[in-house]
């Protein structure tokens, strides 16, 4: 059993039996079970959003400051899943802080290379503080794209097979996901060749894809078909879940690297579409029941994954009874952006009974979900 122990205002004398009044909580200290305790710890964004290499002239402070500035604009784009964040209101303000919002850059490259050696560009390494540029985009009201990041199948034809995690394609595709901070999923060369059917892709029928899309701990599956014409390359993509197309597009490019790269610009364009939150847009509230929480891990689990949702400006516990849990949240996004993002937990079922214990706290904004098994 798992008990609260927590700071209480006056009763409020509006609480359910065995539920805690939604306006008698005040504040959770810490959650004890069986005399042991765990912080409540919300999950960042992975730290190589945050890292970034890029070339640099010289050691001198100027360059030093170039290099830093256009290093933040890369984590920008990543940041906001916007290619063009840089030209947006505030931005300027945010670049013009880089050096203040680096944790820590060194050097490599540069030496004298060895007789016949080409010589090593010098490049720049530098590793930026996720929370103050979070702190600092939310402030000029630039968009932030959180923990939210799907893992996404790659499912490439070339004409000559389906892409695997080796091969000149493929690491110009894992340069081209890096940049926009994507992270992806290649089949092994046994299942490219024995589970990946153009024909089947093409038909519509995407149970095989699907399945190995959950065997890889994907939330997506990006199909592309991709052939040279004339000089070009063209591609026909579909993003793919477990319940079909959820989107699909034509592209052509003068390379195949430059068609891989423009494809991760749209899958990151779309994804911060729906999960990406511009501070002042978001707000009110809504309740979230979860059924199934049985242990403290599971309800450490559940918590830690709700706080970290960028849709949630606050995660606040009203009850732990038997194996319900009920949280109240204060929005940051949308109510539609915190469905997509828990539909990516994997392990998180919408519950129709879970909703009703919700609606107890609730004015008719609650959501209700059970953990899988």
């Amino acid at each position: 059993m798992i008990y609260l122990l927590l700071y209480r205002r006056r009763s409020t004398g509006r609480g359910y039996p065995g539920f805690f009044a939604e306006h008698g909580v005040r504040k959770l200290a810490f959650i004890v079970v069986f005399g042991l305790w765990t912080p409540l710890v919300a999950l960042a964004q992975p730290a190589s959003v945050y890292q970034v290499t890029v070339p640099v002239d010289d050691h001198s402070v100027e360059a030093r400051d170039q290099a830093l500035s256009r290093a933040l604009e890369q984590v920008l784009v990543r940041v906001s899943g916007e290619s063009d964040v840089a030209r947006q209101a505030g931005a300027s303000d945010v670049l013009g802080r880089a050096r203040q919002l680096v944790k820590r850059f060194g050097y490599t490259g540069g030496g004298e290379p060895e007789e016949g050696e080409t010589p090593e560009p010098l490049m720049l390494e530098a590793q930026f503080d996720p929370n103050a540029v979070k702190r600092e985009m939310e402030r000029a009201r630039l968009p932030v794209w959180g923990g939210e990041r799907p893992r996404t199948l790659i499912a490439i034809n070339t004409g000559s097979g389906f892409l695997t995690e080796t091969g000149e394609a493929a690491a110009s595709l894992k340069a081209a996901a890096g940049e926009r901070g994507l992270p992806l999923a290649f089949p092994t060369s046994s299942d490219a060749r024995q589970r990946l059917s153009a024909t089947d892709i093409q038909s519509g029928f995407f149970q095989p894809l699907n399945d190995l899309q959950r065997e890889y701990g994907a939330s997506y599956a990006l199909a592309g078909e991709l052939q040279p014409a004339g000089g070009n390359w063209r591609g026909r993509w579909q993003l793919i879940g477990p319940s079909g197309i959820v989107d699909s597009w034509q592209s052509q490019a003068g390379s195949l690297a430059q068609l891989q790269t423009d494809a991760m610009n749209h899958l990151a364009g779309r994804y911060a579409s729906q999960f990406a939150v511009r501070a002042g847009q978001g707000g009110g509230s809504t309740v979230v029941a979860v059924d199934r929480v049985s242990d403290l891990q599971t309800y450490a689990r559940v918590l830690n994954f709700i706080s970290r949702m960028t849709a949630v400006g606050q995660a606040i516990p009203l009850q732990v009874t038997g194996q319900s849990a009920v949280f109240r949240l204060e929005l940051a996004g949308s109510t539609e952006q915190l469905r997509s993002g828990m539909a990516l937990a994997g392990w998180l079922t919408e519950d129709d009974l879970a909703r009703e214990t919700a609606l107890l706290f609730s004015n008719g904004n609650a959501l209700g979900y059970r953990v899988a098994r």
